[in-house]
């Protein structure tokens, strides 16, 4: 843990989810990324021993941003209106991380959308068109899931 880090409690209600990735490059043009989880937006308050922190994110949509895992994402079952509350830990590198908290941990569902109410996504396995190493790909129709803002569970990263 650096020194300048410290664990914060927060609480809020969810008014958005997105898909977090890291991207980047290595030698000369070769680009690549990975999901690493979803940052959550959320309207409410940050706490730090018992003391408000004050939220500078820039918009009135939200106040801050934590970064969560997407084991984390699909047990709790994250959707936009739940009021969830957890800890987190300030920015390592504030230069080049976009969540206000990453670390997540201790996240509960106070209020939201009953367990169970989620959208079944068709998938198809495509055996024709496989990847290089002739593992077969799952596909999803986009028409059978709408994209964001997504009001029901986020999907998985994998697809």
């Amino acid at each position: 843990m650096d020194k300048d880090q410290q664990k914060v409690q927060w609480h809020g209600v969810v008014v958005s989810v997105q898909p977090r990735s890291t991207v980047w490059r290595y030698l000369i043009d070769n680009r690549t990324h990975r999901e690493c989880g979803y940052n959550v937006f959320l309207k409410g308050e940050v706490m730090c021993d018992s003391e408000i922190i004050p939220c500078e994110s820039g918009s009135d949509k939200y106040d801050f941003c934590v970064a969560v895992s997407e084991k984390q994402a699909q047990k709790i079952g994250i959707h936009i209106g739940d009021v969830l509350k957890g800890t987190a830990w300030t920015k390592k590198y504030p230069e080049i991380e976009f969540a206000d908290y990453y670390r997540a941990g201790g996240i509960k569902k106070l209020d939201g959308k009953k367990a169970g109410i989620s959208l079944q996504m068709a998938i198809k396995i495509d055996t024709v068109n496989t990847r290089y190493d002739g593992t077969p790909i799952p596909q999803v129709n986009s028409a059978d899931y709408p994209g964001p803002p997504w009001t029901q569970e986020v999907p998985p990263l994998e697809f």
